[in-house]
């Protein structure tokens, strides 16, 4: 998956209630219906998909989905305890008291979603330490495009959390000109599940219609004419955050107005943000990779960001290893941590959290979602290995393949495919290590204890973390 599996199933059952609103059904035109969403892992057979059929699924988590129902109100949608933390922020809710549901021993938390937050991406506002090189040359290239023989699509990538956005950020603001020439900046950005696939659109007219306008019919439907139009009187650079997530629709009218423009001779650039595994463009694209910050800049980056929180400085070798030089998760565990203190005020700079080493700290859930997604575009035999590696940390590759009963050459296999992938680096004595905290923590907490104790029951040793 991308992370944002809760957020779409959670939008469908809203959308159900609403086409239900929208067009009763004749035959019984008071129907309503209850929806529960529940998150977590599935087993699906895909075999029975086939001559009309549909996969089967099974697991605990379907049968919680189906119990939520009961305590949804009619025309509406309850979520457990994981949805909940998965669609925060996205998803409007309101919580109500624990239930009794069967086959759990405690009573389970559950919300009610009532409707989809409106998109509103806020403007990035970490400081931005150990990109200079990558703004530099962002910048070089938007010039040499600006000027004519470069490249029109300029892509920043890189994981996401790698700063991207705060990159593209720092080169609106400070890049009014190219050459002495002033240059117009249209910005927006790709929301997840958008309503309308065109709806990055009025961030790119905003600056033609206003900051607190909404583009009218004829414009929206113009929108291509009126950038060339706005072309050929300056330089316009269109500005597009989270290019990956845009839609097809969206993507092929942007391409079209690129190529109009280089065709035309007009100085019109595509400046946007992608993820590194997502295939962007088929066109000539000038590309700045963003890799993770060395672990000097991780720490001149947390002390920055640990003032804000009323966190204790100590926290500093805490994060380093769950940040794994991703600004992306710095700022998301500095939120956390912040909220956390301003929620309970005792805990700033408090031993219960800063001063003891052995409570893990949680993981942000917008972290969280990137990393699950991440183990979920693994093939089994991946990520079979790289959860017993997470439950038995710096394991060797002999002791992974005795706790999963694999040959030895098998599980070499798998790991040299997970190394590369950068996922896992081997230390002395070839020892195991993961290269992100974070996602060691992530793929611990999606076994069942009663799984962690029998991988860890098969192997001579005991993890030491």
């Amino acid at each position: 998956g991308d992370g944002w599996e809760a957020y779409r199933a959670v939008r469908a059952g809203l959308e159900i209630q609403r086409a239900l609103d929208r067009r009763p059904v004749a035959a019984a035109p008071g129907l309503r219906v209850r929806v529960g969403v529940a998150t977590g892992e599935a087993v699906v057979d895909i075999t029975a998909g086939h001559d009309g059929g549909h996969g089967v699924a099974s697991g605990a988590v379907i049968t919680l989905a189906a119990r939520l129902q009961e305590y949804a109100p009619p025309g509406g949608v309850a979520l457990c305890a994981a949805t909940h933390r998965a669609v925060d922020g996205l998803i409007t809710q309101r919580r109500i008291p624990a239930v009794a549901v069967a086959g759990k021993p405690l009573p389970v938390d559950v919300w009610h979603a009532t409707g989809v937050r409106a998109a509103r991406p806020a403007r990035p506002d970490g400081p931005l330490l150990g990109r200079r090189r990558h703004l530099a040359a962002a910048r070089e290239h938007l010039a040499h495009a600006v000027r004519g023989p470069g490249p029109r699509r300029v892509l920043l990538v890189g994981p996401t959390g790698s700063g991207r956005s705060r990159l593209l950020d720092e080169l609106m603001h400070t890049t009014p000109t190219v050459d002495g020439v002033a240059v117009r900046w249209c910005a927006t950005a790709c929301p997840p599940c958008p309503d309308d696939p065109l709806a990055p659109v009025v961030g790119l007219l905003r600056p033609l219609t206003g900051a607190g306008a909404t583009p009218s019919a004829p414009a929206l439907a113009g929108w291509r004419e009126s950038l060339l139009s706005l072309a050929r009187r300056q330089p316009v650079v269109l500005a597009v955050d989270d290019l990956d997530r845009a839609a097809a629709a969206f993507r092929r009218q942007l391409d079209t107005l690129v190529d109009r423009a280089t065709a035309d001779g007009l100085p019109l650039v595509l400046v946007a943000t992608a993820d590194e595994n997502a295939d962007e463009t088929t066109r000539p694209a000038a590309r700045v990779r963003l890799g993770p910050l060395d672990p000097v800049t991780t720490g001149r980056l947390v002390r920055r960001l640990l003032p804000r929180t009323g966190r204790s400085p100590a926290l500093v070798r805490r994060l380093l290893p769950l940040v794994g030089g991703k600004p992306g998760y710095a700022m998301a565990y500095a939120r956390m941590l912040g909220v956390d203190a301003a929620a309970d005020p005792s805990r700033a700079g408090g031993p219960t959290l800063d001063g003891d080493a052995t409570r893990p700290l949680p993981v942000p859930e917008s972290v969280r979602r990137v990393v699950e997604a991440r183990l979920d575009r693994l093939d089994g035999p991946a990520r079979a290995a790289l959860m017993a590696a997470a439950v038995l940390p710096g394991a060797t590759a002999p002791e992974l393949a005795r706790a999963l009963g694999w040959s030895t050459g098998r599980m070499a296999a798998t790991l040299g495919t997970l190394s590369a992938a950068g996922l896992l680096v081997a230390r002395r004595a070839g020892r195991l290590d993961f290269t992100d905290e974070s996602l060691r923590q992530v793929a611990v907490a999606r076994l069942p204890r009663a799984v962690r104790a029998a991988l860890t029951a098969r192997t001579a040793r005991t993890p030491h973390r």
